[in-house]
């Protein structure tokens, strides 16, 4: 149900999220930013969970090498009430090459 991803503890929801990667291995790997574009709960949680995955695994072998948040669209920033933070949209620098 909308809204309710801040029920599940963060430690379950990573665990899933680093199970999912490590049986797929993407290299890239595309998530809400910080804000969750719209400050949305659920989107906040999911992006705080992908990041903390990609952060566990970029290291390893077979571990993805990129981390990029969605920027969203001048439309999107309107319907949400404007844009987020600077500091919170854009992408991560891989961690190894």
């Amino acid at each position: 149900m909308d809204g309710q991803l801040t029920a599940i503890p963060d430690e379950l929801a990573v665990d899933r999220i680093v199970e999912k990667l490590q049986e797929h291995r993407p290299d890239i790997i595309i998530t809400f930013g910080p804000d969750g574009i719209s400050g949305h709960p659920d989107h906040v949680a999911v992006s705080r969970w992908t990041t903390t995955a990609f952060d566990r695994l970029s290291g390893l072998p077979n571990g993805p090498r990129k981390l990029y948040y969605l920027a969203p669209s001048k439309a999107t920033q309107q319907a949400c009430g404007g844009p987020p933070e600077p500091e919170t949209v854009g992408g991560r620098w891989p961690t190894s090459s």
